[in-house]
């Protein structure tokens, strides 16, 4: 099982897949585009420097059989985001199910073009909720400011 990471963004290490038909978490690891490639089980080859989060299945999966998986990830995503005016403006499609969306800490939400569910989290950031029901992509903007009397810290 294989979760292509987007360029220009980075997952982090402790991603998970688990099968669902069994409850069991599957050994998860970070691989490359050129080993993903060497398997030989995707009809176009991926890029070669590209990031791939591998989960391996107990058995493989038999002809005409499926079997359900489902993938945590975090990521971080340097390129989609800019500051314009003192406000953080991210820009991203998600094409999985059910996306969260962290802002960092300091920050507090202006606008989302898009319907999510907002809360925060643990550490009082702002976390926003996304559904995707549609067969392609949920196109997001997500603007944010820093909360007055924060000053942000890197």
């Amino acid at each position: 099982m294989h979760s292509f990471v987007r360029k220009g963004s980075a997952v982090s290490p402790d991603a998970k897949m688990f099968d669902l038909d069994t409850g069991k978490p599957l050994k998860t690891s970070t691989v490359t585009g050129k080993e993903v490639n060497a398997l030989k089980y995707y009809p176009e080859p991926t890029d070669p420097d590209s990031v791939v989060v591998q989960g391996d299945l107990e058995r493989p999966v038999g002809e005409g059989q499926s079997t359900r998986v489902r993938v945590q990830e975090t990521y971080t995503d340097p390129v989609g985001y800019v500051l314009k005016d003192g406000e953080l403006v991210w820009t991203r499609t998600l094409g999985r199910p059910l996306n969260y969306v962290t802002l960092p800490s300091g920050w507090m939400l202006t606008s989302v073009n898009t319907p999510a569910i907002i809360t925060l989290d643990e550490e009082g950031r702002v976390k926003l909720r996304f559904t995707n029901i549609r067969n392609g992509d949920l196109a997001i903007v997500i603007k944010a400011r820093q909360r007055p009397g924060k000053i942000e810290t890197h």
